[in-house]
């Protein structure tokens, strides 16, 4: 009795299918390969998934394992079956007579399996073809029918090849599935159309398209209400609320200020009713996004500001891309004055110090 089987592969809800050298064990229950008669495995796609069909017949009795989805343990328990009946499958012979022998050419077409061409893009290529195994026709490998009856000229070919023979029971000659280049590649692209559907629905946007915009188009350039400072341009608007505790599902928050948030080159805008704020990004802490808001800490408030608005995941990342552009155009010239005057970055340098209107709240 062997522990490790040859073959284990799940299939149904929850069933697995055992393959060991001389049996069987589907649906719980052990069958010996030697009463195996017939098999035919069936591909098919289902919602764009493949699966694979296994038909087995052990003498009166049908055996179907339905929807293997590992398609590579698949190909491998097919052609050990298919390598396994040629060798080791012994029953009572009935002998029919002979009929004309036809040419060793002919014979050989005959009993060669069909390959199946699924893709014309692969029909040149033998990792292209898939075995056809149809039981309606002439089995296509060598097994007897189910009442054990064989051609003669295949039992006095076995006995000249000797029963001490090498059985040939290699599995690397399994082909591949034709599929798995182009149509996994159609696969992979339904399922990102997909996500970004889902995403679109959930947050108002494509994620993946707005970070590659993000990364490979320059920021859009917007007309703003405000008066822009020398070199100064909006690349983003929003309207938003000002609160200084996170929103929370099922409580009424009291909201401190209703207005636009513009996110410039240089600044962070908020134009409130109430109030105006304007802050400058080299004075920003931390960023962050929550649940239905964008969190940002400053070095002038004692409290971290919550801007709830409708996509803040859209603002965070749109905030992230400008600090980063702010970092690599601004940061180079801080330190350049800084290593001029060998001040540390613990000093405050006066060419950079904070201008009293940098950051303003207006009530």
């Amino acid at each position: 009795m062997f522990v490790e089987p040859i073959v284990e592969c799940a299939y149904g809800w929850g069933q697995v299918l055992r393959l060991y050298p001389e049996r069987m064990e589907v649906q719980g229950k052990s069958y010996s390969l030697s009463e195996l008669s017939n098999f035919k495995p069936t591909y098919r796609r289902i919602l764009g998934m493949p699966s694979m069909r296994l038909e087995l017949q052990f003498g009166d009795k049908t055996v179907i394992a339905r929807g293997i989805a590992d398609i590579a343990l698949g190909l491998k328990l097919i052609g050990y079956l298919h390598a396994w009946s040629q060798t080791a499958i012994t029953c009572t012979l009935d002998e029919i007579p002979a009929i004309q022998k036809p040419p060793a050419q002919q014979l050989l077409t005959e009993r060669t399996p069909r390959p199946l061409v699924l893709s014309p893009s692969t029909a040149a290529t033998p990792q292209g073809h898939f075995w056809e195994y149809n039981a309606h026709e002439k089995p296509t490998v060598s097994t007897p029918s189910y009442h054990g009856a064989v051609d003669t000229l295949q039992v006095s070919r076995g006995i000249v090849q000797g029963e001490n023979a090498p059985a040939s029971t290699t599995l690397d000659a399994v082909p591949s599935w034709p599929w798995t280049d182009e149509r996994h590649l159609q696969h992979k692209q339904r399922l990102k159309l997909l996500q970004a559907e889902r995403e679109i629905r959930f947050y108002g946007f494509a994620i993946e398209a707005l970070a590659l915009r993000l990364r490979n188009e320059p920021l859009p350039q917007l007309s703003v209400p405000v008066q822009m400072i020398a070199g100064e341009c909006a690349h983003y608007r929003t309207e938003a609320r000002v609160n200084d505790e996170p929103p929370r599902e099922g409580k009424r928050v009291r909201t401190r200020d209703h207005g636009t948030l513009i996110l410039t080159n240089l600044r962070l805008i908020y134009l409130g009713k109430k109030r105006h704020i304007i802050l400058g990004y080299e004075h920003i802490l931390q960023t962050a996004q929550v649940p239905g808001a964008v969190v940002i800490s400053s070095e002038y408030w004692e409290r971290q500001q919550f801007f709830i608005m409708r996509r803040p995941l859209e603002c965070a990342m749109y905030l992230e891309h400008i600090l980063q552009c702010f970092q690599r155009t601004f940061f180079p010239a801080y330190l350049h004055i800084s290593g001029t005057q060998q001040l540390s970055w613990d000093q405050k340098p006066l060419e950079v110090e904070p201008q009293p209107q940098s950051t303003r709240i207006f009530h």
